[in-house]
């Protein structure tokens, strides 16, 4: 049997920036346990679940010791179950755009044994499932909730083993090989989430591609990793590959073997999430893999009929619509531009009307593209709703300044002035 195995250690992940820094800042508070979970796998969940979300370059990461502390000098309970009330009084003292409340729901393991006196088989799995909240700090608001498992084997055809040390306990076997395919999948959620970053391939040949998630941030040697375009739910994969070397930082993986797509389809920029061996079976069996490269954000109906060569003129303003598949494309840009402008609209919105994901989304697409009103007026909106009159006239203004005719802007503009 091979091992394999790799050490998390417990360092300090996110030392805060000055004020000044673009990094989202974000507080995890230390995991709690359901009935029948050990507090030291609640406490290990969420130390790992921190590590790797510290791996992002657009977070920067408080860890529950230093919340903890915080929370202590400021005189505030530590209870074993955080309210949302807590929790973001916590988050606020910390200096936290967000903060994360955790739960360990479950913690399963099974073994069985086959055979008799000299010959036979020995088979463990663990399973670990948690939960989590985030919350908006300025806004009290609930930004998303998620839930993730992991599952580790040792015996049979697929081997999971890691070590797992975070200075108060050292976990291994398929206990830790659970803790981490957990841990992993929930903060490439947050990552995702809260600041549209994801774990990409840098580099690739006919052999081998480079990812840029390495061992800290839970790839390992046999690991196995889908290669995919588009969002993460499209089905759009080309490969499964396999580490093949995990360092700190990055790591090399092959194709994970045979019907597992083909490297010849990889480019550099494709994204890459964790698979376990049985999704990989039943990706083969359901033949999921893509043939050809699909085209660039061919998702918006409204701007398939457009022509991808050359731009399009501006038509003139629409000056009632709110909808980015109607307003954009009068902006003047070729289809694949305006396709992803519309694509930035439509992924904004799906975080609410009140929320400070998608008012800090739209901003800077106002702020990155001037002609973009829509922007603009959207995140005046959501200024609006959160009570933020001053920022809400501001973009009001920018969006009447580009067309001045914009009657969307123009009302919300007279409503908020009274």
């Amino acid at each position: 049997m091979k091992r394999f195995s790799f050490a998390l250690l417990v360092i300090c992940l996110a030392v805060f920036q000055a004020e000044g820094s673009e990094r989202m800042r974000l507080g995890v508070l230390k995991f709690q346990n359901s009935a029948g979970v050990e507090p030291s796998y609640a406490t290990t969940i969420s130390t790992i679940f921190t590590q790797m979300l510290g791996t992002s370059e657009k977070l920067a990461v408080m860890a529950p010791e230093q919340l903890s502390s915080i929370a202590t000098q400021s005189e505030i309970p530590m209870p074993g179950y955080f309210s949302r009330e807590t929790a973001i009084e916590i988050g606020k003292l910390a200096d936290c755009r967000y903060v994360i409340v955790g739960t360990v729901t479950s913690f399963r393991r099974k073994s069985s044994s086959t055979g008799i006196i000299i010959t036979g088989s020995h088979k463990e799995e663990t399973t670990a499932e948690a939960s989590i909240s985030v919350y908006d700090t300025s806004t009290g608001a609930a930004v998303f909730e998620d839930s993730a498992s992991g599952r580790a084997a040792q015996g049979g055809s697929y081997i999971s083993i890691y070590g797992v040390s975070t200075g108060t306990s050292n976990i291994s076997g398929t206990d830790a090989g659970a803790i981490a395919e957990l841990s992993e999948r929930l903060s490439l959620s947050v990552r995702d989430k809260l600041a549209g970053d994801k774990p990409k391939v840098t580099a690739v040949n006919e052999k081998e591609a480079t990812l840029d998630i390495g061992s800290v941030g839970g790839a390992v040697k046999g690991k196995l990793y889908r290669i995919y375009t588009g969002s993460i739910d499209e089905g759009n994969i080309l490969a499964v590959v396999k580490v093949d070397e995990a360092r700190p930082d990055y790591s090399r993986a092959v194709i994970a073997g045979k019907n597992s797509g083909s490297l010849e389809l990889v480019q550099g920029g494709d994204y890459v999430y964790p698979v376990t061996a049985s999704e990989l079976k039943a990706l083969q069996k359901k033949k999921a893999f893509l043939k050809s490269r699909p085209k660039k954000l061919s998702n918006i109906d409204d701007i398939l009929a457009l022509e991808d060569s050359d731009p399009h003129p501006a038509t003139g303003y629409e000056n009632v619509s709110t909808d980015p598949k109607k307003v954009i494309p009068t902006y003047g840009l070729s289809s694949v531009e305006a396709t992803t402008r519309i694509t930035a609209h439509v992924n904004a919105a799906k975080f609410g009307s009140s929320s400070m994901i998608a008012y800090d989304r739209y901003t800077e697409l106002a702020q990155s593209y001037g002609n973009d009103y829509l922007a603009a007026y959207k995140a005046g909106v959501i200024a609006a709703n959160m009570k933020r009159n001053d920022e809400a006239e501001k973009w009001f203004h920018k969006a009447l300044d580009v067309n001045p005719n914009y009657i969307p802007a123009r009302e919300a503009l007279a409503d908020l002035q009274g």
